[in-house]
């Protein structure tokens, strides 16, 4: 493949991207009566296309990975209030909903696939330095920071221990419903 061919491609990518981001936001508002893990299911999706966006856009991939990290923690503990306080009724979905959403997502990927299998990372290795302004996330697993990262890690893996102790109470609800 030539090496014309990758920015055509990845412009491809970001039309196939924001097609998911449309299709995404359009399917709560043409279906009025959505459970609300469906809701959910539909913001990581939206999360996801969008963040890869903004790295195919900007190369932030740290920048990315954050967001990524926040908004799914918020989702899950959207799903454990979800899950504690609605109505236990059974959600549907009809076959085309099902289809499209599993189709968008298909096409996407395999369009990734495909021009990452076309990609030559051979005629960039000249320019990849290990200090440079690209590589400098690689630090923090150096020698004065990895403590304070490995000290973060730890935290975070006991927050969410603890919060997930604090939720899963069996016969409690998570806030006092009155009668």
């Amino acid at each position: 493949m030539k090496m014309a061919m990758i920015p055509k491609m990845i412009t491809f990518i970001k039309l196939m991207i924001i097609f998911n981001l449309f299709i995404s936001i359009l399917f709560p508002i043409l279906k009025l009566n959505l459970h609300p893990l469906t809701y959910i299911i539909i913001l990581i999706f939206y999360i996801l296309n969008l963040l890869l966006l903004i790295n195919l856009e900007l190369n932030m991939n740290i920048y990315m990975y954050m967001i990524f990290i926040s908004m799914i923690g918020g989702l899950m503990i959207m799903f454990m209030y979800f899950t504690s306080l609605i109505n236990n009724f059974k959600m549907i979905m009809f076959k085309y909903e099902l289809y499209l959403i599993l189709f968008t997502f298909i096409m996407m990927m395999i369009c990734m696939i495909y021009s990452f299998m076309n990609y030559n990372p051979i005629n960039y290795l000249d320019k990849i330095t290990f200090k440079g302004p690209d590589n400098s996330i690689i630090l923090i697993y150096m020698y004065p920071y990895y403590t304070f990262t490995f000290i973060s890690i730890t935290y975070l893996i006991y927050c969410l221990n603890l919060i997930m102790k604090m939720s899963l109470i069996k016969f409690k609800s998570l806030r006092k419903i009155k009668n």
